[in-house]
């Protein structure tokens, strides 16, 4: 009986040193667009001609999700947006933190550049007659974690693709896919 106690001792010990590995195991952040709404234009003039230019503002609204079993403390990032390959437009994620196996909606003010569109202008017209529009978007988001007191810095790498109504701004269809990156200096 002695012998068969101690391995079930041993057992459980590398049993529960396995599922702490698993628990603490970091794991990819999830994100999903709730929706879109248009905020207003801005006039502008770009130097040196002083040509006017017209930027549409923009609030994302983001659907974020900390799946980990401790909080992050990520800095301010820029999201880029593209249309048909072309740097259509950005959005701002703002500096915060984000609690442990939480959930958090994010707005991220953003604005697409109507030059840009103008360049874009034949394949927007045929997407508005279709009203279906497909659009990505990228970004990198750095942060920290503290796990037993000792920091470690990550970068998380979204990467969305999205199909919107032009119209409406109503969110079709989506694929969002994130990445976490622990780095390995302090």
């Amino acid at each position: 009986m002695g012998r068969l106690g101690r391995a079930t001792r041993v057992a459980a010990v590398i049993g529960g040193a396995a599922a702490l590995v698993l628990a603490v195991r970091p794991k990819d952040p999830q994100f999903e667009l709730l929706s879109i709404n248009l905020t207003g234009f801005r006039l502008r003039f770009e130097p040196p001609s002083l040509v006017p230019l017209l930027d549409i503002g923009l609030v994302l609204t983001v659907h974020a999700t900390n799946p980990n079993v401790v909080g992050v403390r990520y800095s301010r990032s820029t999201m880029a947006i593209f249309y048909r390959g072309s740097l259509l437009g950005e959005a701002h994620v703002c500096a915060g933190e984000q609690r442990r196996n939480a959930c958090r909606i994010l707005r991220l003010s953003g604005k697409l550049n109507c030059l840009e569109m103008a360049h874009q202008l034949a394949a927007l017209a045929s997407d508005l007659a279709r009203r279906e529009m497909e659009l990505a978007a990228e970004t990198r988001i750095k942060g920290s974690a503290n796990l037993l007191g000792w920091p470690h810095r990550f970068h998380i790498d979204v990467h969305s693709r999205l199909k919107v109504d032009p119209l409406l701004l109503d969110i079709m269809e989506q694929e969002n896919r994130s990445r976490l990156q622990l780095t390995l200096s302090s």
